[in-house]
């Protein structure tokens, strides 16, 4: 994993993580709040659903494709990934194949991936080893 990937996915966990608190709790002076705004500001990460700093969290889905935009890389959602619950076509499709082919993400032993559930710490942690 190349080392600029390593440092924008540290800071989208750490964005993740300082989602669950509100814009007015983190203020200017907090330790994330240029974790958020980088995350953000770069087009990385996107919250059309109700702002930076809301308490709603990343999903799977939102992480794949938040790598893939690290990666720069441009993908067709039209693919199978191997996962029962992402079809072709879904809004992640395309990244989630990506990563997942390249050792960055993992799905479960049910053989889904669970797009739309919270990224949780420990998958973060697991992309890093």
């Amino acid at each position: 994993m190349k080392f600029k990937t390593l440092q924008v996915i540290t800071a989208i966990l750490i964005t993740t993580l300082a989602l669950t608190l509100s814009i007015s709790a983190i203020g200017k002076n907090h330790w994330a709040v240029d974790y958020v705004d980088f995350t953000y500001n770069t087009g990385i990460l996107s919250d059309t659903r109700s702002g930076v700093g809301t308490s709603e969290t990343i999903t799977r889905g939102e992480m794949a494709n938040a790598i893939v935009k690290i990666e720069g890389l441009t993908l067709s959602n039209n693919v199978s990934t191997g996962f029962s619950d992402i079809a072709a076509g879904d809004g992640c499709a395309g990244a989630v194949r990506w990563a997942s082919t390249q050792g960055i993400i993992t799905g479960y032993s049910d053989g889904t991936f669970k797009p739309n559930d919270p990224i949780k710490r420990q998958d973060c942690a697991y992309s890093f080893s």
